[in-house]
């Protein structure tokens, strides 16, 4: 049987609305999954979903240009677009492993 399905029990709350709001922001997603790890102590993977997109978006980056490496390598590019473009791909991977070390759970 699923963990979910063998979470038979409910228990209510009572809150005001701010107080609900500000709940769901720090939540990120599931309210009912960040209360229950925070109230058994266990570790919280709230992710702001921003830094998510950008971490996402950077890797793809990170990609094409080392896709770019990869012509160079195979002759289809110009060999001197290497320097810029290694510079470039390390400059990208520390900001994704600046973005990656703000987020719970890296």
């Amino acid at each position: 049987m699923s963990e979910t399905r063998q979470r038979t029990e409910i228990v209510r709350v009572r809150l005001t609305p701010a107080e609900l709001a500000e709940l769901r922001a720090k939540a990120g997603g599931s309210v009912a999954g960040f209360v229950r790890a925070a109230a058994l102590g266990r570790r919280l993977k709230v992710r702001d979903p921003a830094l998510v997109a950008g971490l996402t978006n950077l890797g793809r980056l990170g990609g094409l240009l080392q896709r770019a490496l990869t012509q160079i390598d195979a002759g289809k590019n110009s060999a001197a677009l290497r320097p810029q473009i290694e510079a470039t791909l390390a400059a990208v991977r520390r900001a994704a492993d600046g973005i990656a070390g703000t987020l719970p759970g890296a």
